[in-house]
């Protein structure tokens, strides 16, 4: 009977990790809504180069244009 009880604990930590998102998954499911917001803004408008586009991804929230290149 002990021994279950010594148990009792550690299982119910095991099992509480599972249910708890990690840190990281919160970040890309954030970075994932953003990058689809960005694309949904970004997507059908005229054909432009790649500096305009950068420009206009700049211009939204949660975005960051790091290097833009192309033509």
């Amino acid at each position: 009977m002990r021994r279950l009880l010594l148990l009792a604990p550690l299982l119910l930590f095991t099992a509480a990790c599972g249910v708890v998102e990690s840190s990281a998954d919160e970040a890309t499911g954030a970075a994932r809504e953003v990058a689809r917001k960005a694309g949904e803004r970004l997507y059908g408008q005229r054909p432009r180069t790649a500096e305009e586009v950068g420009r206009s991804a700049a211009g939204i929230d949660g975005v960051e244009v790091m290097r833009v290149t192309g033509t």
